[in-house]
């Protein structure tokens, strides 16, 4: 048994090539790489068969190749790719339900374009569909299903600070009026005030430095009703803290008392 569409023979992936004791046959096709989007017949042929002809089918869409980066804030530059468009058609590009751009496609049916991600996002974190639709043939259009993830942003903060230190941490395009976790590295840190995001998608946080080792850590901000994270690398540095020093009244050779917190565990210090 032969199996080919309208334009060429279709790839075999896995399957019989003969038929069964009772007439029956199973195969895996690839279709060629030479198909322009549209509605195809299919045709089986072999010894003593003839041909028979499967009119509509397959139908045939290109293909979107998978951001190399899911996660992407607002003002993201995104590459999109894909193959087997139709040549010199001009195709919409959207993300989610909104239009991005619209370019026209290669001799060679191949996309290649880049999208940048539009404020329209700012108060609406998730994943979204990338999506690349045909202007005037039904078939030349392609999705990829949470193609991207839009997160939100951490926007400043103070980069050295002591233990039980106040820290403010400032964030946007967050889920409008839910509300947020601070990290510390792993640590959840207590916040001291502004625990809610603004109706505009804001944060504006206050929390205190917790008694970590000395070194850099990366502060996220949790928004726990979109269950998105804001991360800002190595955002913030420790710096251990001298808590207590009781050199008042003292003659030589008396012991002076110095307490801190943050330093290194299990390392020696030298006062």
């Amino acid at each position: 048994i032969g199996i080919t569409t309208i334009t060429g023979p279709a790839q075999i992936v896995a399957g019989a090539l003969t038929a069964s004791e009772s007439g029956e046959f199973d195969v895996t096709l690839i279709m060629p790489n030479t198909l322009t989007p549209g509605t195809y017949t299919t045709i089986v042929s072999g010894t003593n068969l003839g041909e028979l002809v499967f009119a509509n089918a397959p139908k045939i869409y290109p293909k979107l190749t998978m951001p190399s980066v899911i996660e992407q804030t607002i003002g993201s530059v995104i590459s999109v790719t894909g193959t087997g468009f139709t040549a010199n058609e001009p195709v919409r590009i959207k993300l989610g339900s909104i239009d991005l751009s619209t370019i026209t496609i290669a001799s060679d049916g191949v996309l290649n374009t880049k999208i940048t991600v539009p404020t329209g996002f700012s108060t609406a974190p998730g994943k979204y569909t990338l999506s690349a639709l045909g202007a005037t043939t039904p078939e030349n259009q392609s999705y990829f299903a949470n193609a991207v993830e839009l997160v939100p942003q951490i926007t400043s903060t103070a980069t050295v600070k002591f233990v039980g230190d106040q820290i403010s941490l400032t964030g946007k395009y967050f889920t409008a009026g839910g509300q947020i976790t601070v990290y510390c590295g792993s640590y959840a840190a207590t916040i001291n005030a502004g625990n809610l995001v603004t109706n505009t998608g804001e944060v504006l946080t206050t929390f205190t430095v917790p008694a970590l080792g000395q070194g850099m850590y990366d502060l996220r901000i949790y928004d726990t009703t979109s269950a998105t994270i804001a991360t800002l690398l190595q955002g913030l540095k420790i710096q251990p803290k001298i808590t207590s020093a009781l050199f008042a009244n003292k003659a030589v050779g008396d012991n002076i008392t110095v307490a801190g917190t943050g330093f290194p565990s299990d390392k020696q210090v030298t006062v």
